[in-house]
C-alpha cells in the first residue's frame, strides 16, 4: 500500500507490518476523510484520542494484496475529489 501511495500529493500513511494503517490526506479531516472512503466502500475506523494524529488521521486494515489496488484507487478519488471542492 505504501508504494502504491508514495506518489500522491498530500497523502501520508504511517503503515505497519500487521496490515493496519494510519492514513492522512493533507487538507481533509478525519471524519471527511472516513466519509469519503466509507462512500467508496472502504471501512476505517478512528484514531483513539482527542490529539493531531485523531482530528487528521483515519485507522484501516487490510488484508490480501489483490485489495490494495483497489484500496489505493479508492483513497486517490477521495483525496482528488476533496482538492476540487
Amino acid at each position: 500500500l505504501a508504494k502504491s501511495l508514495a506518489g500522491m500529493p498530500g497523502v501520508s500513511l504511517v503503515d505497519s507490518d500487521a496490515g493496519i494503517a494510519m492514513l492522512r490526506c493533507l487538507g481533509i479531516t478525519a471524519n471527511d476523510l472516513a466519509m469519503g472512503l466509507e462512500r467508496e466502500g472502504v471501512i476505517v475506523a478512528p484514531v483513539p484520542g482527542s490529539g493531531v494524529a485523531a482530528s487528521q488521521y483515519v485507522r484501516l486494515t487490510y488484508g490480501r494484496p489483490d485489495e490494495l489496488t483497489w484500496l489505493a484507487r479508492a483513497i486517490a478519488l477521495v483525496c482528488a475529489r476533496h482538492r476540487q471542492w
